[in-house]
Parts: C-alpha cells; structure tokens; sequence
C-alpha cells in the first residue's frame, strides 16, 4: 500500500512552451508538429509550481517562470533551470522509504508530449548524463489529466474506443468557463515579439491544471469516501 505523508507528498504541476519554424506548420494528418529532434524546433520555456496537496500551503501555490529570452536565448540554461527545479523536489524524497509516494508530476498532455521533450532536448544539449535525465523524469508518477478524464466522461458522449478527453472537454465537464486556445497560436505570438502574452497564457494554463486536478479529485472523494489523494 502506497502511503501517503503530508510532508512528502509533493505534486509538481507545469506546462511547455515549444517553438515550431514556419515551414513545419501546415502538415496534414499529424495532431502534433512540434518535434524534439527536428531542426529549428526548440522549447521555448515554461511554467511550474509544486504543491504539497495535504498541507493547507498547496492552496496558494507559487508559479515560476523559466524562458529562454531571459536567460540570454539559451535553451539549455532553461533546461538546465528546470532540470534543478526537479531534482530539488527529488532531494526532499531522497530518504524516504519504498511505500511513499514517489514525486507526483501533474498536467494536461504531459504523458504525450511535455515530459518526453525535457527528456529529449536535455539528452540532445547536455543538461546531464542519459541515467541522470532518465531517473529525473521517467521515474516521476505520471498523472496526465488528459487521460485521467476519460473515466470523468459522460457515458452519453463516451466513444466506443478509448482516447484522452481534450483540454476543452474537461474544463467544460468541470463547469470551468474558460476555452483553451491552440497551442499554435504561440508561435505567431513568438514570432510577434509577444513574449509576456505568452507567459500569461502559459500561466493560466497552469493553473486550468491546477483547479481541473482538485475538480476531479473533489468528485472521486465524493464518490469513494475513503480514497487517498
């Protein structure tokens, strides 16, 4: 049984921003045009903040921001950035015992895209040997809201074939009013020199994370009384 302490219970919420070059932007058939290995294709930035969900501090949770415009157009000094922020939350679990939770990362795609480019880009530039990159980001406890959704929807719109509920679809089965955007137009919005409307954006994408996660778990209590977390 896992086992869950109020002051080693860490959950790590966070979104990616990440550039694709103008020639790359009209090709039909794919979902998914960003891609790590290709050229002129970089991560921008993104942003974080950690959450002890048991402690009454995750209700005013601090967002950070880490971007490569201001950390002098360098890509891998934010990479480098946020591989520190995640071993710092690894540190506090260093010595804990095999039946606590492992750190908690928490997002909306993050299984599909977000968590694999860090791992990518950061073997591709060096943050950090291959074991190290591995053990920081393929070892956390993946909880995609995306993919948790499918078990929130509705048996009337459920398809016959599972696949994870869109952004849109959970703001709206959590009576949230708010409509995400594409995540294209941040590209027009780089290219526009727009670099603090994507940080708002970015932001308050996590934070529809943030109050999607308390949303579901709210009605998972509901339901089963004695769940933890």
């Amino acid at each position: 049984m896992i086992r869950f302490d109020p002051e080693l219970t860490e959950i790590v919420f966070f979104d990616l921003e990440f550039y694709v070059p103008k020639a790359d932007r009209d090709k039909p058939g794919v979902s998914l045009l960003a891609n790590p290995y290709k050229k002129d294709h970089f991560l921008l930035g993104g942003v974080f903040c950690k959450i002890f969900p048991l402690q009454k501090s995750s209700e005013n949770p601090k967002f950070e921001h880490y971007w490569t415009w201001e950390m002098k157009d360098s890509e891998k000094a934010v990479l480098t950035r946020i591989y520190d922020f995640f071993q710092e939350a690894w540190k506090r679990l260093s010595n804990k015992d095999p039946w606590q939770a492992d750190l908690i990362a928490v997002g909306l795609g993050i299984s599909k895209f977000d968590i694999p480019v860090l791992f990518t880009r950061s073997l591709i530039l060096g943050v950090a040997r291959p074991e190290e990159l591995f053990e920081c980001y393929f070892k956390l406890k993946q909880v995609d809201l995306n993919v948790v959704g499918i078990g929130f929807s509705s048996q009337k719109t459920q398809n016959e074939v599972l696949y994870p509920k869109i952004t849109n679809e959970l703001l709206d089965r959590f009576g949230i009013s708010k409509v995400k955007t594409s995540g294209m137009l941040v590209w027009d919005m780089y290219d526009a020199g727009d670099r603090q409307g994507i940080r708002a954006r970015t932001e308050n994408e996590v934070r529809d994370a943030v109050q999607i996660y308390w949303k579901m778990q709210k009605k998972l209590l509901s339901n089963h009384p004695q769940s933890a977390l």
